[in-house]
């Protein structure tokens, strides 16, 4: 709701960014609540429609008080009200680094136990591949050793023989 409506206002440059934002904000909700005390709930809802069928220039001249009372609530940095927003728009702040810190330190967590089950499997891999190479061994020694210990019995006997 509310979409296409543009404000523009101009701030001292000492007045906080988050402090101007809370100002347009009011200042918007304002105007959407006049929208609907003057052309029904509605039209709140499609104000482009509503502020194309303004037919007389400063229409809403009557939210100038209001505007105005805004921004001496705003004006007074000492009032509670524009401290509040501050600390409201703080905390927000606050919260999300809070948020966004947290999912880091889960990452970090889940990186870690990545590298440990990473770690685990080069140690298995290292077990299977000396594994491996011993059935290797035993396998070609179970293929060849009857024709080696053949020909050993063969060379034997030809020397003994020959002497």
């Amino acid at each position: 709701m509310g979409s296409n409506l543009m404000i523009l206002t101009v701030f001292e440059s000492k007045v906080a960014p988050p402090i101007a934002i809370s100002f347009l904000s009011d200042v918007r909700k304002l105007f959407i609540e006049e929208i609907r005390r003057e052309h029904g709930a509605a039209s709140a809802n499609n104000l482009a429609a509503t502020i194309d069928q303004v037919s007389v220039a400063y229409q809403y001249i009557r939210l100038d008080r209001a505007i105005q009372r805004k921004r001496n609530e705003f004006k007074d940095s000492t009032r509670n009200d524009s401290l509040r927003r501050l600390n409201h728009s703080l905390d927000e702040v606050s919260m999300l680094m809070q948020r966004n810190i947290n999912d880091l330190l889960m990452r970090g967590e889940n990186l870690e136990a990545v590298s440990d089950k990473a770690d685990q499997l080069r140690e298995s891999s290292r077990r299977f591949a000396r594994q491996a190479r011993k059935l290797s061994k035993g396998a070609w020694l179970q293929t060849y050793g009857p024709f080696i210990a053949v020909g050993l019995v063969i060379l034997i006997i030809i020397i003994v023989l020959m002497l």
